[in-house]
């Protein structure tokens, strides 16, 4: 009997000894604005939102806690630039006689073109989290250039969600957010 009792109270100490594990959220993400780049901006965030063990993610929007929503801008700037100089030298000279007229004439020319031309994309992904009753508990956006491995609408819409998990999710940083 005492032995049963001691297995019991060390059950309950092992299982208050256990880490509550905090609910976990449901969130959804509705279409993003913005053509291929808002749907490519909403396939990254969803997976960057995947990765945390807090947030279970949900294609349908019905009976979701959090619902994010947003957009994707994307642009392409080109700059070109070209430069040229030539040089030009001629010279003629002639002589005549009672007989007959020589002409002699010598022309000597050089150029030089440089032309360069840049192109650049840049994207810019705007995100706001929203209740289900439409509350905005957080916003954020991000602009990018891109990288040397990765274009600029994957980065900005993976800087834009780890900023969310990060401000949102982690309640020992100080934040804005109104929760």
């Amino acid at each position: 009997m005492v032995r049963r009792i001691g297995l019991l109270c060390l059950a309950a100490l092992a299982a208050l000894a256990q880490p509550v594990q905090p609910s976990k959220i449901k969130i959804c993400i509705a279409n993003f604005r913005g053509d291929a780049e808002g749907e490519a901006a909403r396939d990254v965030i969803f997976e960057v939102l995947l990765s945390s063990p807090r947030l279970f993610l949900s294609e349908q929007c019905e009976g979701a806690d959090l619902i994010v929503r947003g957009s994707a801008m994307s642009k392409t700037l080109k700059r070109s630039r070209s430069e040229g100089e030539s040089t030009q030298h001629a010279s003629v000279a002639g002589v005549a006689t009672r007989t007959g007229a020589a002409i002699g004439g010598l022309a000597i020319g050089s150029e030089e073109q440089l032309a360069s031309a840049e192109t650049r994309n840049e994207t810019t992904v705007t995100a706001r989290v929203t209740k289900s009753d439409g509350t905005v508990i957080w916003a954020g956006s991000w602009d990018s250039t891109g990288g040397k491995n990765r274009n600029s609408t994957t980065d900005a819409a993976e800087r834009v969600a780890r900023r969310f998990l990060r401000e949102y999710l982690n309640p020992s940083k100080p934040s804005i957010l109104v929760r």
